[in-house]
């Protein structure tokens, strides 16, 4: 239910990582992870950016569960969690 949601994320994170690119070449190398709103596969995608990637900059969950669930591991690891979709409860 969150898919387009997700695709306009990603689509805004390549843009900014494409900006970064262009002035820093090298700068960002980008690792994505589709857990597809299966909540254990958001820990599990977390967890190997961190571990197996090396990454300290996660950008994405879709939900507040999501996001939950991963902050404590992204903080035990000294990484920061990007948070860049509107709170649940807004309305328009």
């Amino acid at each position: 239910p969150y898919g387009a949601i997700g695709r306009d994320s990603r689509d805004g994170a390549e843009f900014a990582m494409d900006e970064i690119r262009a002035a820093y070449p090298g700068a960002i190398e980008p690792v994505f992870i589709d857990p597809q709103g299966h909540i254990p596969d958001y820990l599990e995608g977390a967890r190997s950016m961190l571990r197996e990637h090396g990454c300290r900059h996660i950008v994405g969950t879709i939900t507040s569960i999501a996001r939950k669930e991963v902050i404590p591991l992204v903080e035990k690891h000294d990484g920061l969690l990007w948070y860049m979709c509107p709170y649940e409860g807004f309305e328009a």
